[in-house]
């Protein structure tokens, strides 16, 4: 009975993380990673708006580089002014989210992995990890197929 309790309270704790730790603002997930300081098992839930993506090396993953989601309706005009800026100059600016793929399933169609396409917003859900690599806001993230 008590490893059902633990578990319970970890249950909750972790539906209350997603429901106060929600970012739509790389500002604010800075705030948040530099006030909080959170432990790699908190969770966030990030809703930005994808300025590049990349597949990491042995394709195992994507790395999304992403701005504020409110950016998608300039997202042009904010994508080429931060092109102009250095990439020291550009990291306040931007959050990066690493996408495992998913794992394989027997019954897969073969249906491959989530693209990630410039300009348009994404949801990421249970986000842990969250923190600062080389100055930029991060987190990872496992891909589920549905």
């Amino acid at each position: 009975m008590d490893l059902l309790n633990a578990i319970q309270d970890e249950v909750l704790k972790q539906k209350e993380e997603e429901a106060h730790n929600m970012f739509s603002r790389v500002a604010d997930l800075r705030e948040f990673i530099t006030t909080a300081n959170p432990a790699p098992d908190v969770t966030v839930t990030l809703k930005l708006c994808c300025l590049s993506a990349e597949r990491l090396m042995g394709n195992r993953g994507t790395r999304v580089t992403a701005i504020d989601a409110i950016q998608k309706t300039e997202f042009e005009p904010t994508a080429n002014v931060l092109a102009d800026l250095t990439p020291l100059k550009r990291k306040p600016f931007i959050a990066q989210v690493t996408v495992w793929n998913a794992k394989p399933k027997k019954e897969s169609s073969g249906k491959g992995n989530l693209e990630f396409h410039p300009g348009s917003v994404y949801t990421f859900r249970n986000v842990d990890g969250v923190g600062f690599y080389t100055d930029i806001a991060k987190g990872s993230v496992q891909y589920e197929r549905a």
